[in-house]
């Protein structure tokens, strides 16, 4: 785990997340990395129902 800019939390695998606060805005900003786009949905679902305590919608 990174604390510099927000937390940066790592999966091996060359999966992240981090987790930082706006530096303009009263938001919280989630980004992520893994080999390939599903992978980073997945990532960015969890953190959202880790952060919220709720699941998205599923899309349509």
């Amino acid at each position: 785990m990174e604390d510099t800019d927000g937390y940066k939390f790592y999966f091996g695998g060359g999966r992240w997340v981090m987790v930082r606060p706006s530096g303009t805005e009263p938001v919280l900003r989630v980004y992520a990395q893994a080999p390939d786009a599903a992978e980073v949905r997945e990532i960015l679902d969890a953190a959202h129902e880790t952060l919220l305590g709720e699941a998205l919608s599923p899309q349509a």
